[in-house]
Formats: C-alpha cells, sequence, structure tokens
C-alpha cells in the first residue's frame, strides 16, 4: 500500500489558519523548511486574509511522519514580532 501523507507536500513544518466564509468557515495553509519561513508564511496568509478574520488553528513540526504539535510556539513567536 502507498504510502499516504497527511498533508499534501513534502516541507518540514505546515500549519493551518481557518478564515470566514460567507456560510462557514474555510482552511488556508502556511508550509516553510524553516521555522522562520513558516513564520513569514503565516504572516503573509493573515495580511491576504485580514478582511476574513484569519486564525492561526495548528501548526506542526514533520507533518507527515512524527507529527509534532507546534502551534504554542509558532503563536508565540507571532505575537513576539
Amino acid at each position: 500500500m502507498k504510502n499516504q501523507n497527511r498533508v499534501p507536500h513534502n516541507c518540514k513544518y505546515h500549519a493551518e489558519i481557518r478564515i470566514e466564509t460567507e456560510r462557514a468557515f474555510n482552511y488556508v495553509t502556511a508550509v516553510g523548511e524553516s521555522i522562520i519561513e513558516l513564520v513569514e508564511d503565516i504572516e503573509m496568509e493573515m495580511k491576504l486574509n485580514e478582511h476574513r478574520q484569519p486564525e492561526l488553528e495548528a501548526a506542526y513540526l514533520n507533518p507527515n511522519t512524527k507529527k509534532v504539535d507546534i502551534t504554542w510556539k509558532i503563536k508565540s513567536l507571532i505575537e513576539r514580532r
């Protein structure tokens, strides 16, 4: 059986950002090979979707293997920038 990834990319870091739509919610993702790349991509997605009240829902290290939850760390880094 083929190895099925949890997310459709092989980046080291992955984040899910919830945004409002007209009828419900949707998600956009941010990715990076380093924690700095991830934070920069999250900030870009938040800015692009600021009219939709974006909220960081989850962030992971190695999302297709160990899947370590680093949401608290990423939120902390963003708050300090």
